[in-house]
């Protein structure tokens, strides 16, 4: 597989013999699967945010994961757990918190 990521860092995966290269944008930057699930394993809050840029957070965490989740499922490689804990978590985070007045 060949894995991407865009300039805000969100992780795209493509098949290794070029069938979906032109999908991959010219602003795309061709990263290795280590550097994909670090992105992926970042840290989601830092203590100094708001409640406001903690959501902000979560919600870019979860758009920018969404492919590469969705893509790793639909080729049949595993997920790091560290990913789906992440995404339970900022999912939960949103619920809890949206609506909530800072």
């Amino acid at each position: 597989m060949k894995y991407f990521k865009d300039l805000s860092d969100k992780v795209f995966i493509y098949e290794e013999d070029g069938s979906q290269d032109h999908l991959i944008q010219q602003d795309m930057e061709e990263i290795t699967k280590s550097e994909a699930d670090d992105i992926c394993n970042s840290n989601l809050f830092e203590y100094e945010d708001t409640l406001e840029d903690k959501i902000n957070k979560a919600k870019i965490y979860l758009y920018n994961t969404d492919f590469y989740y969705i893509r790793r499922i639909e080729i049949g490689e595993d997920i790091p757990i560290e990913v789906v804990s992440k995404r339970i978590e900022a999912r939960e985070f949103i619920r809890a918190n949206q609506g909530v007045q800072a």
